[in-house]
C-alpha cells in the first residue's frame, strides 16, 4: 500500500521520514519565519514515499523586517501547499505574506530552433 502524506509523516517506524510538520519546526515557535524558498528535491527513502523538498526559512522580526539567520528543513512534496513562498509564521499560523503582489506568467511550450522549448516572460 502506498503511503499517504499523513501517514507517512505520522509513522514513527522509520527515522528517516519526514516528522510531522510542525515538529520539524518546533524549536523556532516563537520566532516569525518567512517561508523564502524552496531547494533541492530528492526521492524518498522507500519505494512509494513522496519525493521530499528543501524549504528555506528566514527568520523576521515581530515588525516583519528581515534578519540574516536562515532555517532549511526537509519536507514532503505535498506539504508545500502549506508553505507558499513569502508567507510569514509565528507559533504555527499564518499571520501575514511579505509579498502581496500577483504575478502571471506566460510560458511559451514551443520548441525554438535550438530544439528547447521556449522562454518565459513575465
Amino acid at each position: 500500500m502506498t503511503n499517504t502524506s499523513t501517514d507517512q509523516n505520522k509513522n514513527s517506524s522509520d527515522e528517516n521520514k519526514v516528522k510531522l510538520l510542525w515538529e520539524i519546526l518546533k524549536p523556532y515557535k516563537d520566532k516569525y519565519l518567512q517561508v523564502w524558498w524552496y531547494g533541492g528535491m530528492e526521492k524518498g527513502k522507500r519505494p512509494g514515499d513522496q519525493p521530499q523538498v528543501h524549504v528555506l526559512f528566514r527568520e523576521v522580526l515581530e515588525d516583519l523586517r528581515p534578519t540574516d539567520n536562515f532555517i532549511q528543513i526537509t519536507a514532503n512534496i505535498t506539504d508545500l501547499v502549506s508553505w507558499r513562498v513569502d508567507s510569514i509564521w509565528h507559533q504555527q499560523r499564518k499571520i501575514d505574506f511579505a509579498n502581496q503582489d500577483i504575478y502571471e506568467f506566460v510560458i511559451d511550450h514551443t520548441v525554438n530552433r535550438t530544439g528547447f522549448v521556449g522562454d518565459f516572460f513575465i
